[in-house]
């Protein structure tokens, strides 16, 4: 093995800058290495002798202590210790070695290692300075009367060393990189004009270019050697070309006579190569064609791959024409042959065979000669690949009208389709239906579980929609999660039914995706033609309120199209759009229904209740607008009006009838999901008033916990923080359990009206309550029993310890003006 590189074999400009950086860098190693000891060497010294100092100052200081035994002076000059950084740990030992008193910096105080009982000062310390031990004897005269010890850590400096020796490192690779991009820059100066004239002569040697010439790079000893170099090559140039003058006037005519007669046939072959077109003849008496070489390019063929430049009829079918089109170019051909037309252009476009099995489209254009007697002897035709352009044309087909992500058709095809099987079943006498299918709770699986996830659902519930249907239906996808089916030709249409529920089926099963699985359902709706609509239009509108009118029924079914369904489905338009300006107009209002103490009867809590006062229908039931509101998205801002509204009431009536006065606000599931903006302004709007968050309570459904997302859960988190409460709205009702109230922070909950309507003493309904109630309660919850009317019914309740009641039996929802009035009553 070599302990050095065999520099003989190196080029000099490696040489050169391998000598300069090597001797560089052992030069600064050696430097840097007697720097950082000597620094080392010094400071350690330096950290001893203040240790030393140390020692001594306390050993006199100490002397006092010893004689007199006095422990806590001694414990006070070893608390003087915690300045010093450097001391871990100090003891002062008596004269037979006890332990008067100690000191630990990290306040675990131990007894001294060892019966250090030295004549004189010693120090121990490891190899690399982190800590060190001092052991002094304290003398008074002549008589050693007690011992100090002390123990120091040096790691903090030692760190301090350590990383004073890394950047010490980096600055070293720094300079050695700088070192070597100059000695580069050197080596160029010296070795370039030398590689110059190397690469020149190499040049000339093999191509024989005598007029090359050595760039001058300076006027030194190199210089001159390029300049007699160059002279030489002039020297040389000047007999060659006295020499080829010659040869070339001999030449010249013979390649000139040559360019003559091969230009006509290079622009020939050339035209045809840059314009891709392959040239073909047909002779009608031998069917025969001849072929030039471009058209078996264009086939990645060649000539001799095939036998030769011409071929039979049926060759030419058989191995160049998709079999699909070999009648039709024979039909084309026959005709032009039978025409009785001159200078008739033929074209048309055929699939053909190439010899790798691939498929290619050409567009294919020829006439026929004619001989002196007007017989028609041969055909002229030229071949063009069009196959890209064909490619392109379907792509951009495809993309026009079907979707991407599943293949079905899009709302375009499916359109055009409909138009298309509606003139059918027109003409045919036959009845057609047509189906809406929309997926419902795919939006939460795509929030949750990512649109990856939810375009992997969608893929699969197509596949799953489509082995519903026959194969002549058709099945589309016009956007996000709506689909729709056309079922054609039906002799009965009590096969629509079946077909809606196997669908309804398929959807309710499990779908995995990947490492998830995920649950969703479907509500269809389904209109008949010509039953119901004789028009596109109206069918399509149609089968939406029917789908629509299968959500309102709790989803996961299918319903028929109605008259009804199209009045209702006006009427929801119209209040949609009166909506709109029920806002801006001052149409909505706020009733408020007392939440009472059942023990005492007194009130000081209450349930904000929307209302809109149309100038037109009067009093609208929040029934009728609240789902409306948040389907259009309009609920975001309802819901701010209505907690600025209630935050203003609980302010007044705070200040005039009771100081921890709360109004509770119903908060919609749209909200919590979609709402960002205003949900942040909410408690910055309660601080700007001075207002605590329990001043109000945020009701929820158990449906929202269960779709809980991150966004949910941290909202709830951000109530909790600001102090707000949150009441658990209609418990027991719906998807209850207790993991959401360990898990959730719950305040209240609100024992649902349908519990309570026929509570009675010995009813299942009591028995529920009292359950309700005891649970609670052992969760640290306060209950509120909802839909008291009678008194027997809060007689009950406040017997099985219920917190608060609401009902009619205590008040209807009144406007605020008179929800004063009735707590200034009820205190009196």
């Amino acid at each position: 093995m070599k302990s050095f590189p065999n520099l003989s074999n190196w080029s000099l400009r490696n040489k050169l800058v391998f000598l300069i950086v090597l001797s560089s860098a052992i030069s600064m190693l050696v430097s840097f290495s007697v720097l950082f000891g000597s620094s080392l060497r010094s400071s350690n010294n330096e950290s001893l002798q203040q240790l030393s100092g140390i020692s001594d100052i306390l050993a006199e200081n100490a002397q006092a202590a010893l004689v007199f035994g006095d422990r806590t002076e001694a414990k006070r000059l070893l608390d003087a210790l915690q300045e010093h950084r450097e001391i871990q740990a100090a003891w002062i030992l008596d004269a037979k070695g006890k332990t008067l008193a100690a000191w630990n910096r990290n306040g675990k105080v131990k007894s001294a290692p060892g019966n250090y009982k030295v004549a004189s000062k010693q120090l121990h310390s490891d190899i690399w300075m982190k800590s060190a031990d001092l052991y002094r004897p304290v003398v008074r005269g002549k008589e050693r009367i007690g011992f100090i010890l002390l123990q120091a850590d040096f790691s903090e400096r030692w760190s301090t060393y350590l990383a004073n020796f890394e950047t010490g490192l980096a600055v070293f690779a720094l300079s050695l990189l700088v070192i070597y991009f100059l000695a580069t820059r050197l080596q160029r100066v010296i070795s370039q004009p030398i590689r110059d004239v190397a690469n020149t002569a190499r040049t000339i040697a093999n191509d024989k270019a005598y007029d090359l010439r050595v760039p001058q790079h300076a006027s030194d000893e190199i210089g001159d050697l390029i300049m007699a170099f160059n002279h030489m090559l002039s020297e040389i140039q000047d007999r060659d070309e006295s020499l080829l003058r010659h040869q070339d006037r001999l030449e010249k005519e013979v390649t000139k006579r040559t360019a003559e007669l091969a230009r006509t046939n290079d622009e020939l072959a050339l035209a045809a190569k840059i314009s891709g077109l392959g040239y073909w003849e047909y002779d009608v008496a031998s069917r025969e064609f001849t072929f030039n070489d471009q058209y078996y390019s264009l086939h990645f063929a060649t000539a001799k791959q095939v036998g030769g430049y011409r071929m039979s009829y049926e060759d030419f079918a058989q191995r160049f024409v998709h079999p699909e089109d070999a009648n039709r170019i024979g039909d084309h051909i026959r005709l032009e042959l039978d025409s009785d037309e001159a200078d008739f252009v033929v074209e048309t476009e055929i699939r053909t065979q190439c010899t790798d099995g691939s498929m290619r489209w050409m567009r294919v254009r020829f006439k026929s000669l004619c001989d002196e007697q007007g017989n028609k002897y041969k055909l002229t035709g030229v071949s063009q690949d069009i196959t890209e352009k064909k490619r392109s044309e379907e792509t951009i087909w495809q993309q026009a009208n079907f979707d991407p992500l599943t293949d079905l058709p899009n709302r375009r095809m499916f359109q055009d389709r409909l138009e298309q099987e509606l003139k059918k079943s027109h003409r045919d006498k036959s009845p057609l239906a047509l189906m809406f299918i929309d997926l419902d709770k795919f939006k939460e699986v795509n929030d949750t579980m990512g649109h990856d996830k939810g375009d992997i659902l969608l893929v699969e519930a197509a596949r799953r929609i489509a082995q519903c249907v026959r194969e002549s239906d058709t099945v589309a996808r016009i956007g996000g999660d709506e689909f729709t089916v056309i079922l054609s030709e039906l002799d009965d249409t009590s096969s629509v039914e079946r077909i809606a529920q196997s669908i309804i089926d398929a959807l309710v099963a499990p779908f995995q995706l990947d490492e998830d699985v995920a649950f969703v359902s479907a509500s269809i709706g389904i209109t008949l033609y010509p039953n119901d609509a004789t028009n596109l239009e109206m069918l399509m509108s149609n089968a939406d309120q029917a789908m629509y009118a299968s959500k309102s029924a709790g989803r996961n079914r299918f319903s028929y199209f109605t008259h009804s369904l199209q009045e209702a489905a006006l009427n929801r338009m119209h209040l949609i759009n009166d909506l709109r300006s029920a806002l801006s107009d001052d149409q909505l209002r706020l009733h408020y229904h007392p939440i009472v103490e059942l023990d005492s009867g007194s009130i000081h809590k209450a349930e904000a209740l929307l209302r809109w006062q149309h100038p037109e229908r009067g009093l609208i039931n929040p029934a009728e607008f609240v789902m409306l509101a948040e389907e259009s998205g309009m609920i975001i801002d309802i819901g701010n009006w209505v907690f600025r509204e209630a935050v203003q009431q609980v302010q007044r009536l705070r200040a005039i009838h009771h100081p921890e006065f709360q109004i509770s606000v119903n908060k919609s599931p749209v909200q919590f999901r979609n709402d960002e903006r205003h949900f942040q302004d909410w408690i910055p709007h309660l601080q700007q008033l001075g207002l605590p968050g329990q001043c109000i309570s945020i009701e929820i459904t158990e449906g929202l916990l269960l779709d809980a997302t991150a966004t949910v859960k941290s909202k709830l988190l951000d109530l909790r923080d600001a102090g707000i409460q949150v009441a658990l709205d209609d418990f027991g009702t719906g998807y209850s359990s207790l993991s959401y109230l360990k898990k959730f922070d719950i305040d209240y909950i609100k024992i649902d009206r349908s519990f309570v309507r026929n509570l009675t003493a010995t009813s299942n309904d009591m028995a529920l309550c009292e359950a309700i109630i005891v649970m609670a309660h052992k969760l640290g919850l306060k209950v509120i029993a909802e839909g008291i009317e009678t008194a027997t019914q809060r007689h009950l309740l406040t017997a099985a310890g219920c917190d608060y009641g609401q009902g009619y039996f205590f008040s209807r929802p009144v406007p605020s003006h008179e929800f004063e009035t009735l707590l200034k009553s009820s205190a009196s």
